[in-house]
């Protein structure tokens, strides 16, 4: 089974460290440049990426990257409009 094999890596030490994102939108670099630096919502960035809203919260925590509450997110919004 896929976890029988996962532990079996481990224990024989042949997996070093985490696994890079599987999807090309889920880097620190491509979450930086767009939700962070481009203040686009959780929203906006998980139509561009194709994933669920979740899943691009799940990758903000990965990184380390605060998510945005949604008042905060409506004034980001609404500078932009200006």
């Amino acid at each position: 089974s896929y976890t029988a094999a996962r532990r079996l890596v481990r224990r024989l030490g042949l997996a070093a460290g985490r696994q890079p994102p599987r999807h090309p939108c889920g880097t620190r670099a491509w979450l930086a440049r767009h939700y962070v630096a481009g203040g686009r919502s959780v929203a906006w960035c998980a139509r561009a990426a194709g994933v669920t809203r979740g899943t691009v919260t799940a990758w903000l925590a990965r990184h380390g990257l605060a998510v945005r509450t949604g008042p905060e997110q409506q004034a980001l919004d609404r500078a932009r409009r200006r």
